[in-house]
């Protein structure tokens, strides 16, 4: 199966808008990691703190790695 994240990124970036953190969170790796979207580690950084006190997972340890 063909992986779509440009379509990825359409679907968790409107999912974000409406305040769903799992998709920011999986939007921001699609930013740090260049899939789907240009590259952009300010953008993925964003999204990673905004997630951060939601309880998920790893999101304070790669805001804090962006950081540095």
């Amino acid at each position: 199966m063909k992986r779509d994240y440009l379509r990825a990124a359409l679907l968790h970036a409107k999912a974000c808008e409406k305040s769903h953190l799992d998709s920011c969170y999986d939007l921001a790796q699609l930013y740090n990691d260049g899939n789907g979207v240009a590259q952009d580690y300010a953008k993925a950084n964003l999204l990673f703190k905004k997630t951060c006190n939601s309880g998920i997972q790893n999101a304070d340890r790669k805001s804090t790695r962006l950081n540095s």
